[in-house]
């Protein structure tokens, strides 16, 4: 059993003992930060993702023991979308959702290595309906929803957002 309680650690319920994983400064292969949040995902190939509340996204493998991090890079569009996350969700699909304090969610697809991006953009009424997300739900026919400070339904196919707020003259409304 892995648990993100700070620092990434396995529990061994047979053993009944901890292998603690810290990051350390000094040592590459080690988790980036010590503030884990949210979900820890594993993915089809056995690989761990975890959030960090101020450094971004790791992978980690535990058959090789190898981490591997994301970090938000301003100079490079393709990079992670924030360092400051919040949780992670893993679609059917098999990619890996990070839900941003900050900056929206940035989708990443673990066998191209590739980031994508949907952000707040109030002059867009296509666009998420703000920085923070924190709940994801997949639906039967694939849309994802994501909700934080509003609803949005994200479909996976097309990538148009579709945002659903509260209307305090629409009784009917969120």
């Amino acid at each position: 059993m892995w648990v993100g309680v700070n620092d990434l650690v396995r529990y061994d319920p047979d053993s009944n003992t901890y292998i603690r994983y810290f990051h350390d400064p000094e040592v590459l292969n080690s988790p980036s930060g010590n503030s884990i949040t949210g979900e820890i995902v594993e993915d089809s190939t056995g690989r761990l993702w975890f959030a960090d509340s101020f450094k971004g996204l790791t992978s980690f493998d535990p058959m090789t023991q190898t981490f591997n991090h994301y970090r938000h890079d301003p100079a490079n569009p393709n990079s992670i979308g924030s360092n400051r996350l919040f949780t992670l969700y893993q679609d059917r699909g098999g990619i890996i959702w990070a839900a941003s304090y900050d900056n929206g969610l940035s989708k990443f697809d673990p066998h191209s290595l590739t980031f994508g991006h949907y952000k707040h953009d109030p002059n867009d009424p296509n666009s998420l309906s703000s920085h923070f997300y924190g709940i994801f739900a997949e639906d039967q026919n694939g849309q994802l929803w994501v909700a934080g400070n509003g609803l949005s339904k994200i479909d996976r196919s097309s990538g148009i957002v579709s945002d659903y707020q509260h209307d305090p003259d629409n009784p009917a409304s969120l």
